[in-house]
Order: C-alpha cells, then structure tokens, then sequence
C-alpha cells in the first residue's frame, strides 16, 4: 500500500513532487498501488520509486526517471484485462516481470545503489 504522505505530494503535481524529491533525495517514494490511470507525470523523478502493482494504463510517462524504480506487474496485467484480452495474454506480462526481477537481483555490484 502507497505511503499517503508521497500520494498527497504527487497529487500536487509533479514540479512539488521533484522539489519534495531534490530534498528527500534519500527517500525511496513508496507508491504502490497507486492508481496513476490517465495521469500526467511528464517529467517526474521516481528514481527507486516502488510502483509495485500500480495502475499506469494511460498515464503520460514522457520523460519520467524510473531509474532503479520497481515496476513489477505495474498495470501489465490490468492493461489486457481493461482491453478484453484473454488470459492467455497475460503470459507476456508475467515472463517480462520475472525477467525483470531477475535482471534486478543478478545485477552487478556496480550497478547497486548504496543502501
């Protein structure tokens, strides 16, 4: 679930949201869940954001920073539900986000963030 605190600044807009960022560089936004459905993010910093199970269908991602951000089964699924899709579409889904965990978790030491 989304801290409500990081869902109240984003809602403000995404200039309050990189200001709020450049002074909390080292908090992880946690906004799982979230429904971001049709929203216009353009330009915000989500660096190492956790976007866990978030609603991203529609939303204007241009220019969005998702370095390190963890995208997993963000609005893959909800995607070809919302379409009529059938089940056997949400193969694709699935593989692309355990490849995606599993490039994250064998990534070199280089490529770590500091904890």
């Amino acid at each position: 679930m989304a801290n409500e605190e990081h869902l109240r600044l984003i809602k403000q807009g995404v200039d309050a949201w990189n200001k709020w960022r450049g002074d909390h560089a080292d908090t992880r936004p946690d906004l799982s869940g979230a429904n971001f459905s049709g929203g216009k993010l353009i330009g915000a910093n989500l660096i190492e954001a956790d976007l866990r199970s978030a609603n991203l269908l529609e939303a204007n991602l241009i220019t969005v920073n998702l370095t390190e951000a963890n995208l997993s089964a963000a609005g893959a699924a909800a995607s070809h539900l919302a379409a009529g899709d059938g089940a056997s579409t949400l193969i694709a889904p699935v593989v692309f986000m355990a490849l995606t965990l599993a490039s994250w978790a064998l990534r070199p030491p280089s490529r770590k963030g500091s904890a």
